[in-house]
């Protein structure tokens, strides 16, 4: 077995999406984006029993997105059977990693994505929506000299750029952008017992990202399919740790953006520093909103939140800012 197990996912969707569904389904309390690769800390204990957290890397791969399953044409590098999937997740565990590995991908199966598990020398298993999984006997070698044991040439089989999950969104939520210096973080908010509350999963993102992949990174966490396990203080904890922050700094020390899905708009307001650490932002503060139609490009809304936080960075001051 190498030093990391893979697991690859057909989708030709922007990685920014995959990465926020990736994070749900996982039910991850958070994951960083660093505007090329996505990074997730797995906890393995709620998954196989075993204590010890485990690191997920997303990355799109770069291959000829219509390599097929290789049919003696073409490179070496085409005649594997991870050829024709588009990303790819690597594991690195320092404990049974193959076990946590299966594990992620039983779990990822509730993307309904086309998938392959396994390691640079040896497919273990895939996965197709509406086939399910398929097991390969030990040993199966990933590259060509197993072809015959994973090939699946029908076009039925084949990974087709399935949707990342099947059926609408959720009613649009809320999330809160907190700029805390050289990163932003995206912290989803869940209607409560009749009140918002924090919710998982907080993206953390380079404040340098650029306007597409934060509108695409806000819009996604705007529109839940998977209901987060974490809900409340371990979430804004989550946030506040990771930008090497109290929960009190993070609330009372900071202004934030609140953004809402309304009547088919994306609707942007700034809030001022929250005076108690609760499950909301702080109080609105008057002339600093903004809105865009949910139909415009997702560089729209990343633009409209950066340009709302310089905005709220100049009325605030250099309070809290690193």
């Amino acid at each position: 077995m190498g030093d990391t197990v893979e697991i690859y996912l057909s989708y030709s969707g922007p990685g920014p999406r995959l990465a926020h569904r990736v994070a749900e389904t996982l039910d991850l309390t958070g994951y960083f984006h660093s505007g090329e690769g996505y990074v997730f800390p797995v906890d393995a204990r709620p998954l196989i029993g075993v204590d010890g957290w485990g690191q997920l890397t997303l990355d799109a791969v770069d291959r000829d997105p219509d390599a097929g399953f290789g049919d003696g044409a073409g490179s070496d590098e085409e005649v594997t059977a991870y050829a024709p999937y588009g990303f790819e997740l690597s594991l690195d565990f320092r404990g049974p990693q193959e076990q946590l590995g299966r594990a992620i991908f039983d779990r990822l199966t509730g993307l309904d994505l086309s998938m392959a598990y396994g390691d640079y020398l040896r497919i273990l298993a895939d996965f197709r929506p509406q086939r399910g999984t398929r097991e390969f006997p030990p040993d199966t070698p990933a590259d060509g000299t197993g072809q015959r044991v994973w090939s699946d040439l029908t076009p039925a089989a084949a990974p087709s750029g399935d949707p990342l999950v099947s059926g609408g969104p959720t009613t649009g939520g809320r999330v809160a952008v907190f700029d805390t210096g050289t990163l932003l973080q995206i912290v989803p908010m869940v209607a409560d017992d009749g009140r918002w509350r924090w919710s998982g999963p907080v993206a953390s993102v380079l404040r340098t990202l650029g306007d597409d992949d934060l509108g695409v990174v806000l819009d996604a966490a705007l529109h839940p399919r998977v209901g987060s396990g974490h809900v409340g203080r371990e979430v804004i904890e989550s946030a506040a740790l990771t930008s090497r922050l109290s929960v009190e700094d993070l609330l009372r020390g900071r202004g934030s953006i609140e953004v809402r899905v309304e009547s088919g708009e994306w609707v942007a307001v700034a809030c001022g520093p929250s005076p108690v650490v609760g499950d909301a932002p702080g109080p609105v503060i008057d002339g600093l909103v903004g809105g865009h139609s949910a139909d415009a490009p997702p560089e729209a809304l990343g633009g409209l939140v950066r340009d709302l936080l310089d905005q709220l960075a100049a009325r605030l001051g250099a309070t809290g800012r690193s």
